[in-house]
């Protein structure tokens, strides 16, 4: 009996773990992706369209609804969970980098 309840709360604590890291990763992820983005809305969309300036929580509610919204539903989604939390953690720094840094050169140039 013992262990049964010890498998049983091996899962529980193995599915409240893998729940945790995705909502530390959609956290994480969609905070560089908000700051990155509203970096590059004031540089940008708001110079040349006369638009107002976005916070950090708005540009990361826009990523998101883009994200929702371009997500292709019945593409094969099946990955390793480490491939899946890698891509969650390294990704989301280093595409920000990129971008920021494409946009600062695009904005010394012009």
């Amino acid at each position: 009996m013992t262990t049964n309840n010890q498998s049983a709360a091996a899962v529980l604590a193995g599915t409240v773990g893998a729940i945790a890291a995705i909502l530390v990763g959609i956290i994480w992820g969609g905070g560089w992706a908000g700051l990155s983005v509203s970096m590059r809305w004031g540089w940008f969309a708001g110079p040349m369209f006369g638009l107002p300036v976005l916070s950090v929580w708005q540009a990361f509610g826009l990523v998101l609804l883009v994200r929702a919204l371009a997500h292709r539903c019945g593409q094969d989604d099946r990955k390793a969970w480490q491939q899946v939390l890698d891509e969650a953690w390294l990704l989301p720094p280093l595409l920000a980098g990129l971008f920021l840094g494409a946009g600062w050169v695009v904005r010394a140039l012009v």
